[in-house]
């Protein structure tokens, strides 16, 4: 299968359940990885348990947060364990199209005078093609008063200082369920996933650039958003999966049909919104000049691009017969996830039906 993601992910070794967030537990190890490394080999195999399978069960385990004021202790578990394995799902990032920091005063070195001066600068994280990159703007040093300079270096610039074309303090947000990003104050829905921020600098704060290590270890997700979005992309893969039974022509049943391919249609609508952030990539190639490669903010955005890449070469995730894990293959006939769970499942088929003939016999001698 020709690659077609690239980028990395972070993860810790430990996470903790802290206020309702999900953190880096004390001292725990930083890591980046490559989210596609353990998809790209699974793919080829004629059965297949890729890395977002793991979500969709987890997703599938744990209860409905929004009826249960929590979860309970063995579900917390399973989230912390799946989180070290994996990393946080990236809600934020996924969400999130551009930021502009508070401007500050700081100090820039003036060619040619070789001086340097303090001066507003703006700083912006922007997603795009290649990824994240940074943006920093700098005042014209013959707009700025002389008496201004005298600001401490790092102190927000106000008023009239802040140059007119500047854009404000804030972030474009997308919604999970609606692609159109909206502006936002970073006391809205940035500020919720940094929890040890004071609240008082929230909307002043000098938030880290995305993906950096300081930015890695000060993120956190709120308990109730990693579940629901991981609840949003089973649920979108399950439904798609309905039109396959449509076509297996097994229900019989004009008006349930006609739900289940609604439910398909809105399965597919979900899944396209969810992968509506990624980004397409021109990167240096190895065998030719040039590649093309998918981009994504998000360990959320990998999952449902790998998720579209087994519903378009196999028509669906499949659920195993013996553990109802999730699996793809190209078999049509194809009923569970691994050898092992065939041989589990048909030995305890064999011994059912020993008990039922023992049975049937001993009824007969009666």
């Amino acid at each position: 299968m020709p690659e077609i993601a690239g980028g990395t992910w972070w993860r810790f070794d430990r996470y903790e359940l802290r206020d309702g967030f999900i953190l880096p537990a004390p001292q725990a190890v930083l890591e980046y990885y490559d989210p596609w490394g353990e998809y790209r080999g699974q793919s080829r195999a004629k059965i297949a348990v890729s890395p977002y399978h793991s979500l969709l069960e987890l997703a599938g385990q744990l209860a409905d947060i929004r009826l249960a004021p929590r979860l309970s202790s063995g579900d917390e578990d399973r989230v912390l364990r799946w989180c070290s394995q994996h990393g946080l799902l990236g809600i934020l990032l996924h969400q999130t199209e551009a930021v502009a920091l508070p401007a500050r005063w700081e100090l820039v070195r003036v060619w040619p005078e070789q001086r340097d001066v303090l001066l507003p600068t703006l700083y912006e994280y922007v997603w795009g093609n290649d990824g994240w990159s940074v943006r920093v703007e700098h005042a014209k040093p013959e707009a700025v008063q002389p008496q201004k300079r005298t600001r401490a270096a790092g102190s927000i610039v106000t008023g009239k200082d802040v140059p007119a074309d500047w854009p404000r303090a804030g972030a474009l947000i997308r919604s999970l369920y609606d692609s159109r990003p909206r502006y936002e104050s970073l006391e809205q829905t940035w500020a919720r996933f940094f929890p040890s921020i004071r609240e008082g600098e929230r909307a002043t704060y000098a938030y880290p650039c995305p993906l950096s290590t300081e930015f890695c270890g000060l993120y956190a997700e709120p308990l109730v958003d990693f579940v629901r979005s991981a609840r949003l992309l089973r649920d979108a893969i399950l439904d798609i999966g309905l039109e396959k039974i449509v076509e297996s022509d097994v229900l019989q049943d004009h008006h349930m049909e006609m739900d289940f391919l609604y439910a398909a249609d809105e399965g597919k609508r979900m899944l396209s919104s969810i992968i509506s952030p990624l980004r397409l990539a021109v990167i240096d190639g190895q065998s030719q000049a040039v590649e093309q490669k998918w981009m994504s903010p998000s360990l959320l955005g990998f999952f449902a691009l790998m998720a579209l890449q087994d519903l378009a070469e196999h028509g669906h995730v499949r659920r195993c017969d013996n553990c109802n894990g999730f699996f793809s293959s190209e078999a049509y006939q194809a009923k569970y996830c691994s050898a092992r769970c065939r041989q589990v499942y048909q030995k305890r088929a064999y011994r059912k039906r020993r008990r039922d003939h023992a049975s049937l016999v001993g009824e007969r001698r009666i």
